[in-house]
């Protein structure tokens, strides 16, 4: 059990809203992915807390996606490894000025608007932003 102490109890409600966001979106976009005690604990808590992530709503106020980054120096192969494998900043990577998108799910409806939204409201121009495409390519972009 981890006690967290700095938070105060509004940030405690916008964790736990968040949380349920992401859980939503992830109900919608796929019936058979199963979310783990697992995946909440170490990928998608630590980003919320470390305010790595960044969730979309539509004009009724149901989230529609979500994306999870991860900071990181792009040029340091063992910053990007580390990054891929350990969940949590404190076990240990180079935080660096890039990101490394770690997760993307959006309503089908909804994708290339939460695409270019997210690009704009996320990402300042020049910033580098690394993912992996489908042939698990490491992708580098400047925006």
């Amino acid at each position: 059990m981890m006690i967290i102490t700095e938070i105060e109890n509004d940030d405690v409600l916008k964790i736990y809203h968040n949380l349920g966001s992401i859980i939503s979106v992830l109900s919608q976009v796929s019936n058979s992915m199963e979310l783990t005690r697992f995946d909440i604990t170490n990928k998608i808590l630590p980003a919320i807390r470390y305010k790595c992530c960044r969730i979309l709503y539509n004009k009724n106020g149901h989230p529609v996606s979500f994306i999870l980054w991860k900071k990181i120096e792009s040029n340091d192969i063992n910053s990007l490894k580390n990054a891929c494998y350990k969940w949590h900043p404190i076990l240990g990577w180079n935080e660096g000025d890039d990101y490394l998108i770690t997760h993307f799910f959006s309503d089908k409806r909804y994708i290339l608007e939460s695409i270019k939204t997210l690009k704009k409201e996320c990402f300042n121009k020049g910033d580098i932003v690394c993912y992996f495409d489908l042939k698990h390519k490491l992708i580098h972009k400047v925006v």
